[in-house]
């Protein structure tokens, strides 16, 4: 009876982490569009920052002397462009992905080279596991030019490579929980939230009218609870990997959690944002999920040219790249409170639905 008990929750996880492929495809596209307009260029500020503060942490940086000149970074930002953009079409996606996963790596160790470490590795691992998924097997041009012989391969999902997205998901917010137990913030004594705010509000000179606000707040018992909550958060979403749907709830706290930060604090978390979208099906999304009934020609001539467009008006001053970021972060915190909705919608409902359902002898 164990051994019947483990392998049905066995089949319950692999069957909650398999999307269909045309939800996978659509993320596709959502990525890769994300990369295209708000990503690159990338690192081109390295060659103006003084050469005595070059310090590359262990890495491919750390074999030069010297962090490369502008006219190689805009070819490293070119190479990305060109596997964004074959990721974005669809052709040949697994080299794609991973052009753009090692492309990324590549840009960032140049852009870390200077002590400051962004936190934006889900942006990275995202292609490199779903490269080995399906989702280059709908709206690509792979899907034209490789038919398989089994009709139904070409939908059946791939849950292992998101699976394991969102195991190293959960260990990334882990190690930012556990980081936070190590230095105090479960004593009661301290209030690590309030003195964070202190010292960007002050010493970074981020203000917010937020953050203005929160900063007049004197209860304890208020900012300790904003302590106990954010080590509660990190540390348990590896153990929301259990199920695709009770991460997803997780995933879209986090969202409104970013939005909060970006508030409070003036920091944006674009990338995991981002990165969280991969687990959410996007084929049952209201007009959306047609995608993969239009032409590949409309599809990817709308993406070029909203790509093309939206980097004019990046150059042209009229949206910055931060602006960019912090609409991906209301987007998502949006998007995650539609779902959060949706969710208590479907529990409250589910009584009513069961009293009407007929009893049969």
């Amino acid at each position: 009876m164990i051994t019947a008990k483990l392998r049905s929750y066995e089949d319950s996880f692999w069957d909650s982490y398999s999307i269909p492929v045309a939800g996978l495809a659509i993320y596709r596209l959502i990525y890769s569009l994300y990369v295209l307009t708000a990503v690159v260029p990338l690192a081109l500020w390295v060659p103006l920052i003084p050469q005595a503060y070059y310090s590359p942490p262990l890495g491919i940086a750390a074999f030069f002397p010297a962090p490369p000149s502008r006219e190689v970074l805009w070819c490293l930002n070119a190479i990305l462009i060109l596997f964004s953009t074959m990721l974005l079409l669809g052709w040949k996606t697994r080299l794609s992905s991973l052009g753009t996963a090692f492309s990324l790596i590549l840009l960032n160790t140049w852009s870390y080279s200077f002590f400051k470490i962004n936190h934006d590795i889900l942006q990275i691992i995202t292609p490199l596991l779903l490269a080995f998924s399906n989702w280059g097997n709908l709206i690509s041009i792979d899907s034209l030019k490789n038919v398989p012989q089994d009709h139904g391969a070409l939908n059946r999902p791939s849950p292992l490579p998101l699976t394991l997205l969102a195991i190293l998901t959960g260990v990334a917010m882990l190690t930012a929980g556990g980081a936070k137990i190590l230095t105090g913030w479960l004593d009661y004594d301290k209030l690590c939230t309030l003195g964070h705010l202190w010292a960007v509000y002050v010493g970074d000179d981020v203000q917010s009218s937020l953050g203005e606000q929160l900063l007049q707040v004197q209860s304890h018992l208020f900012w300790k609870m904003a302590d106990w909550s954010a080590v509660a958060l990190e540390c348990l979403l590896i153990v929301a990997v259990v199920h695709r749907r009770l991460f997803c709830l997780f995933l879209a706290i986090f969202m409104l959690f970013h939005l909060g930060i970006l508030l409070s604090f003036g920091i944006s978390f674009p990338f995991n944002i981002v990165a969280y979208a991969a687990f959410f099906d996007w084929s049952r999304v209201p007009l959306i999920k047609k995608l993969p009934s239009l032409p590949l020609w409309g599809i990817f001539s709308f993406a070029i040219v909203f790509v093309i467009l939206a980097q004019i008006a990046m150059f042209l001053s009229i949206f910055t790249n931060g602006d960019a970021m912090r609409a991906i972060v209301w987007m998502g915190a949006i998007g995650g409170l539609a779902y959060l909705i949706q969710a208590a919608w479907r529990l409250l409902s589910r009584p009513s639905q069961q009293a009407k359902m007929p009893v049969t002898s």
